[in-house]
């Protein structure tokens, strides 16, 4: 697959877990990035196809990001989706109303990671299916 995402996270478990699920669904091409600083070097330096980003990071949140992200002209196209354990509505609306595609509570599996790629495939042709791994 020749999808580039990048998964943000300060959990290093959280991040070989994404990794490890996405590896499974087929991805290979997976950048890394503990927090939001990171991950703009990250964008700056790398063509990423989607952005799986944590809500809650020390500094600036995966909100802040997301609104970075979208402000960018350079990068506001790219697909984002927040990966925590967020649950409160409204917060969750306004994240939506920020320009998130979807949302995936944590913990995260398989089945739903895989049914929200293949979700977002449907409106973004740039991003490659998942398949299961041989």
């Amino acid at each position: 697959m020749d999808t580039t995402i990048l998964v943000v996270d300060d959990s290093k478990f959280q991040v070989h877990l994404m990794n490890k699920l996405l590896t499974e669904l087929g991805y290979t091409r997976i950048q890394a990035a503990a927090n939001v600083v990171e991950a703009r070097k990250v964008l700056e330096e790398k063509t990423i196809d989607l952005i799986l980003s944590d809500w809650y990071m020390p500094g600036e949140s995966g909100l802040d990001f997301l609104r970075w992200v979208r402000a960018t002209p350079r990068h506001s196209a790219i697909p984002f989706v927040m990966v925590s354990t967020e649950h409160e509505k409204s917060n969750i609306f306004e994240a939506a109303r920020a320009g998130l595609q979807t949302y995936i509570f944590k913990p995260v599996s398989k089945d739903t990671l895989k049914k929200k790629l293949y979700h977002l495939v449907q409106s973004y042709p740039s991003i490659s299916p998942p398949h299961e791994a041989l």
